[in-house]
């Protein structure tokens, strides 16, 4: 009798980085044959502010502190987890799944089996929790987003930003009721994956500019959205190539959807497809150029305090 394959087979995830690497090189040679865009893309980013280059890839390094500590927040409750570990964990799998296999992810998972006694059943209901939060928080970051259309300014930001205020006061509310640690901890994860998009809008608003593509609030979140969806797809690790094209295709989309909403914009859909891919390869760069030294120090930084913690 036949047995059927499975996506967890090696083959299979070794597969998937492959096809992840070839839609990574194919969002570059695409970039790079629009000599028009790209001339465009690399005049702006010579030119472009100190203050935006930096933004770029410390970004990326406040979202992993909180992915940190979003996932610090949950486990915590199962097990005797310290925030410094888990910042350290969660670098490490920064970097590591990039790899074939997610081996990050399983690598998380079997450490806290085998250190903190917590299941694999129990870690991926915290991963289920956390997944489910960050869908929640990108409903509410759409709500939001209808309040900012008649804001040209940065203070659409600030009005993005309002939910996470009334996150955070349900949280506090939660406080007075000690019976209700359990919802007291999702609420508070709520307020970090929140913050958290709002991060990646306000990497995209940075990498678009460093480019010199012009960017609206319906841009900067529906380009945000689309890289988180594009990075819980298994099939590729962190996005590899996907979430590259998949803003893309975002991009492209938005003159259509501002059209509907009556606003109208005088960009072609392949002209932001390609500006969008631009930029997104600009945001690989700049994340690539953190999670390497972030991850193998925190790979370091584990293997040392586990052989201390053996002594």
């Amino acid at each position: 009798m036949k047995t059927r394959k499975r996506w967890g087979r090696p083959q299979n995830k070794a597969l998937g980085f492959t096809l992840g690497l070839i839609l990574l090189v194919g969002a570059i040679w695409f970039v790079f044959h629009q000599h028009d865009i790209l001339l465009k893309a690399l005049d702006h980013a010579s030119n472009a502010p100190a203050w935006l280059l930096l933004l770029a890839v410390v970004l990326p390094v406040a979202n992993w502190l909180l992915i940190s500590l979003s996932f610090w927040v949950l486990t915590s409750r199962h097990g005797p987890v310290h925030l410094k570990e888990m910042n350290a964990l969660i670098g490490s799998a920064w970097l590591l799944n990039y790899l074939p296999m997610r081996p990050g992810l399983i690598g998380r998972v079997a450490y806290h089996k085998k250190y903190h006694h917590i299941a694999l059943r129990t870690s991926a209901r915290i991963l289920f929790e956390n997944v489910s939060t960050s869908g929640l928080c990108a409903a509410l970051l759409v709500v939001s987003l209808a309040f900012t259309q008649s804001i040209n300014s940065l203070h659409w930001f600030s009005v993005l930003m309002l939910p996470m205020a009334l996150l955070s006061l349900i949280s506090l509310s939660l406080l007075s009721l000690p019976r209700h640690t359990r919802f007291l901890h999702y609420s508070i994860n709520s307020v970090i994956r929140y913050a958290d998009l709002l991060l990646w809008v306000a990497r995209y608003w940075v990498v678009f500019s460093i480019v010199g593509e012009p960017i609206t609030p319906l841009v900067a979140v529906a380009v945000a959205l689309a890289s988180q969806l594009a990075m819980l797809v298994p099939l590729v690790g962190n996005g590899l190539g996907l979430r590259e094209w998949s803003i893309g295709l975002a991009a492209a989309l938005v003159p259509q959807a501002a059209s509907v909403l009556g606003n109208h914009s005088a960009i072609s859909s392949q002209d932001a497809a390609l500006g969008a891919m631009a930029a997104d390869l600009v945001n690989r760069a700049a994340e690539l150029l953190i999670a390497l030294p972030v991850g193998f120090l925190c790979i370091a930084r584990l293997s040392k305090y586990r052989l201390k913690q053996s002594r």
